[in-house]
Order: C-alpha cells, then sequence, then structure tokens
C-alpha cells in the first residue's frame, strides 16, 4: 500500500466543494460583509457556520475555530441541536487536518450523539462518515469498516447519494487495506459510475484521484494512465490543489513504472510545490518518493536532502502520535485514557545500531576515512528506508503488554520481507484471539481482565521460537510473525502455541480463570497485508465451528 491514500481518506471526508479558487474567496468576502450588517441570531448563526466553512477550506484553520466554537455556544443558546452538531464536526474536522487526530474525534463522537436525536439525517451521516474516516487515518480499518457502513446505510435510506458516495469511496480504501488493492477497484468503480449519473465532476474528480494508485500498483497502468490524466484535468479546472498535489505523486509513481523517472522527478517538482505548507502529508510523501528516485540513481546528495525533508515533516507530526494511536479504539468513552496513551520506542536507534555494526566490519580497512563515511552515510539512509516508506520515525510498544503493536509490527515487516527475499525462507502470519474474552471483563472488572491480557502475552512470548515476534493487534487479540516455517508446518506449531497457552488457568486476583483461545494462520504468499487477511479470516472460521482450535487458511 502507498501511502498517498491517506491524504485521500482525509479529502473525501473533510475537503468541501471542490472549486476554483477565486470562489471561496469571493464568497468568504461576502459573508463576512453580512456579519458586518445587523442581523438576528439565526442569521449569524447560519453565517458563521459558513464562515467556518470557508475558512477551513482556505486553510485558515484559526479563523475556522474561532467561528465553530462561536457557532456551538450560539446554536446551545438558540436551542438549536442540528446547528450544533454542525459546528461541532467542523470543529471536529478543522483539528483533523491540523493533525490533532484524538481531539477531532472526541468532538466527532459528541456531534454524532446529537445529531442522533435529530431529523438532520445528512449531518448525522456526516459525523459516522467523520469517525469512520479517522479511525481510518489511524489505520484501524475494521474500526473505521462499521462507522461507514452505518454511514452508507443511512444514506441509502434517506437518499442522500452525496453521502453515499463519500461512504463508498473510503469502504473501497477499507477494502484496499484489509483484502489488497484489487479488491478495492469494484468499490471505486461503482463510486466513479455514481459520480458520473449524478454529474457530479467535482466527485468524478476526486473518485478519479483515489482510483489512480490502486490501478498503478496492481499494474494496470493504461486504465492507470486515463484515471491519473483525466483527474489532474479535472483538478487543474476545479482549482482544488491540495487533491491535485497528491494526484501529482500517483502520476510520478505511474511515470516510474514505465521506466519515465525524468518525466516522475517533474510530476514530483510540482506536487511539493502544490503542498509545502498546506499539506504536510502529501509534501512528505512526495520527497519519500524523490528520496527512492535519486538513490536508484546514485545522487546520494539529492536523496540525502529528500530523506532530510521527510524526517523534518515527520518530526512536525511526532507530537500527535500518541493521540493518533490512541484514537485505535471507541475506549475513549470505555477506558482510562492512561491505558491507552502509547509508549513509543526508539527502535530506529537499536536498528541502526545494528545494521552499523554489521556494516563497519564489511568496510574496516576497504579505503580512506571519507569512503567509510561515504558508505556508513549510505547505510544509515537505507536502515531508515523502510521507516521512510510508511511514514514512521519510531516504532511503538503497547503499554499494557510490552509487545509491539501495530505500528512496531509495520517496521518488522518491511525488515522480515526483505530479509526474506535476500535469504529465501518462507514465512507465516497467526492471528489469535482470547475466547470469551468480554465476559471476563464484564464478570471480573478490566483490571482483572487486564492481568488475563499480561498473561496471555508472556505465555505466547515464552512459547514461540527466538526469531518469531508477537504483536498486539488490538484489544484480546494478538499477531505473530513466524519466519522460516513451511507451510506444511504451520498447523503443529500453531498447536503447540495454542496448548501451551492455554494448559493452565490464569491466577487472578478473583481467582482462577479457564482460557481458550482461538488462532487462524496463513502462510505469506502475496505479501504481509494478504496473510494477515487471510489468518484473520481463518480466525473467525475457527470462532464459527465453536472456538478454541486452529484453522489453517487456505
Amino acid at each position: 500500500m502507498g501511502p498517498v491514500f491517506v491524504i485521500a481518506v482525509a479529502f473525501v471526508l473533510f475537503s468541501p466543494a471542490l472549486y476554483a479558487d477565486s470562489g471561496p474567496l469571493i464568497e468568504l468576502e461576502a459573508v463576512e460583509a453580512e456579519l458586518m450588517q445587523d442581523v438576528d441570531d439565526e442569521q449569524r448563526l447560519s453565517l458563521l457556520l459558513r464562515r467556518g466553512q470557508l475558512a477551513r477550506g482556505l486553510g485558515r484553520y484559526a479563523q475556522a475555530k474561532v467561528d465553530a466554537r462561536e457557532a456551538i455556544e450560539l446554536a446551545e443558546t438558540l436551542g438549536s441541536p442540528e446547528k450544533r452538531g454542525r459546528a461541532l464536526h467542523l470543529l471536529g474536522t478543522v483539528k483533523a487536518e491540523q493533525g490533532r487526530l484524538a481531539e477531532a474525534i472526541d468532538t466527532f463522537f459528541e456531534a454524532r450523539e446529537i445529531l442522533a436525536d435529530t431529523d438532520d439525517h445528512a449531518g448525522h451521516g456526516r459525523a459516522l462518515m467523520a469517525i469512520g474516516v479517522a479511525y481510518l487515518m489511524a489505520e484501524e480499518y475494521r474500526g473505521g469498516r462499521d462507522y461507514l457502513e452505518e454511514a452508507r446505510a443511512l444514506a441509502e435510506t434517506h437518499g442522500l447519494d452525496g453521502l453515499k458516495l463519500a461512504a463508498i469511496n473510503n469502504l473501497a480504501i477499507v477494502a484496499q487495506n484489509l483484502e489488497g488493492m484489487e479488491a478495492s477497484l469494484s468499490l471505486y468503480q461503482e463510486a466513479l459510475d455514481l459520480a458520473r449519473a449524478q454529474d457530479n465532476q467535482p466527485e468524478v474528480a476526486r473518485v478519479l484521484a483515489l482510483l489512480c494508485q490502486p490501478l498503478v500498483e496492481t499494474g494496470q497502468l493504461d486504465d492507470a494512465e486515463a484515471a491519473c490524466l483525466e483527474g489532474k484535468d479535472l483538478l487543474d479546472e476545479l482549482g482544488s490543489l491540495r487533491l491535485r498535489a497528491g494526484v501529482g505523486v500517483n502520476l510520478a509513481r505511474l511515470r516510474l513504472a514505465q521506466g519515465e523517472p525524468d518525466q516522475a522527478e517533474a510530476h514530483l517538482r510540482e506536487a511539493v510545490d502544490l503542498a509545502e505548507g498546506k499539506v504536510p502529508t502529501v509534501e512528505r510523501d512526495a520527497h519519500r518518493v524523490l528520496y527512492e528516485l535519486y538513490e536508484e540513481r546514485g545522487d546520494y546528495r539529492l536523496a540525502l536532502e529528500a530523506y532530510q525533508r521527510v524526517h523534518a515533516l515527520n518530526e512536525s507530526m511526532l507530537a500527535e502520535d500518541r493521540r493518533r494511536e490512541s484514537a485505535r479504539l471507541e475506549a475513549q468513552y470505555e477506558l482510562d485514557r492512561s491505558e491507552r496513551e502509547i509508549e513509543l520506542l526508539e527502535l530506529d536507534r537499536q536498528l541502526a545500531a545494528v545494521r552499523m555494526q554489521r556494516q563497519r566490519w564489511m568496510l574496516w580497512g576497504t579505503g580512506s576515512g571519507l569512503i567509510i563515511l561515504s558508505f556508513v552515510a549510505f547505510f544509515i539512509w537505507r536502515v531508515y528506508r523502510a521507516r521512510a516508506q510508511r511514514g514512521e520515525e519510531l516504532a511503538a510498544r503497547d503499554p499494557l503488554t510490552g509487545l509491539l503493536n501495530r505500528r512496531g509490527f509495520t517496521i518488522l515487516a518491511d525488515l522480515e520481507a526483505s530479509r526474506g527475499q535476500r535469504e529465501g525462507y518462507t514465512k507465516a502470519i497467526a492471528m489469535a484471539d482470547i475466547d470469551h474474552f468480554k465476559p471476563i471483563n464484564d464478570q471480573y472488572g478490566h483490571a482483572i481482565g487486564d492481568t488475563v491480557l499480561k498473561v496471555i502475552s508472556d505465555r505466547l512470548q515464552n512459547n514461540v521460537r527466538g526469531f518469531d515476534s508477537v504483536i498486539r493487534w488490538g484489544g484480546e487479540e494478538f499477531l505473530i510473525m513466524l519466519p522460516r516455517v513451511a507451510e506444511a508446518e504451520c498447523f503443529e506449531l500453531a498447536s503447540r502455541l495454542l496448548e501451551a497457552v492455554t494448559r493452565d488457568p490464569v491466577e487472578t486476583e478473583a481467582g482462577s480463570i479457564p482460557i481458550q483461545m482461538t488462532i487462524g494462520i496463513a502462510q505469506v504468499t502475496d505479501g504481509f497485508d494478504d496473510a494477515v487477511a487471510r489468518a484473520d479470516e481463518a480466525l473467525y472460521e475457527g470462532k464459527r465451528a465453536g472456538r478454541n482450535r486452529v484453522i489453517v487458511a487456505d
């Protein structure tokens, strides 16, 4: 999965109607002029909401937040829950676009609670959509899918075509992350057909921008070129510079796939110019691809400059990573916040130290100090490359169990993929879930539930092989990365692990608690994303079959 899709997610939810640059400025001036007049509170509330939306679309976030907060207070005074919900939604989108994702989710949930009790079905749907997309931005695709499906169902019930279109777009993004790029294409095509049927050119442009990437990454280069170029032309006409920058990155990937690096570089430079200071995530992705391009060319000075820019952009967003990770569960309303705070690791330093030590021995005595320094710098970039591709500068551990979480898994997966390809060994992924865990929490409380999670984590960690890795995937679910395992060994290995984990009850302050666990396991054949999805399917097949068993994916 390429990095640009996250930007696309944000635009499906958060962008206002696409328009030429002069349009919103003219309308903003008109709204401001009306606000200077003697208007009643109802009119002022509507004007504040409109000015906030326009300001947000122009990137004037300070003004948008001021208007949203004033609108929230005024709507409460007037007793208008519909407009209070709309104002909260506006405030949430501003927070999300500024990278304050956890705060945004809090605001979206508040908007949903208010709007669910009104006749404002469109506002309710937008709040659901906002929550779903926020989960996607936090890389919690399964959780996000539930809200997106709910938004789509609400849209179909009430004939809200725009909301339905946005829901389908985002469900396509879920599909490409959980099931692979190929799985997303039919959903994108459904969205494109719907947008064309509505003669909605801004939405046609938006869907084409989203469709561009999976077509590139599935190797359908002719179709990708048609979609990317049509989307680019429409976005140029509409003046949507931010989304246009994201398409530029995908066009660069297309040109690289077509063997045209010079054209790719031109697209990336244009994308940087459009995104700089406005959309840091797109700017970061453009520099990341520039880094890869220059490294391939052997132009290490420019590669280093591109990497340094990626690093600087990541650093500027790093302060928000804890809150982004805390958005992984709706448990903001159910669990103590301290249990959800993420302890960031400096895994990059450890990896760099290990890799540097190896390279020192290889390079020792091969030339002058200057040559050694040059090669050391090169290998430092290589260590960071997998991290740069994911936009991560630090891996994360789960604070409760001490295991790596999903962020740590992405780093390990990239490293394991490279090592496995180099050394030629097979790999497998096991997905394990504690059976009937919710009743444990309900009966004994979360403190006892946490004790069970920690004991099971220790048992998993103590019973895997030395080169295996255990990751807390979320809730009571664990993922185990299993290098060097043949397909014929999968069932036996997972069965031994299941027996070791469930053989003895967990001793807690509330007494002995017997444990059962279901494990799905899949061989890695088409990449880790595919293996995770198949292991997850096998896990749920085991649940349906009665739990406490191992199921091997087909």
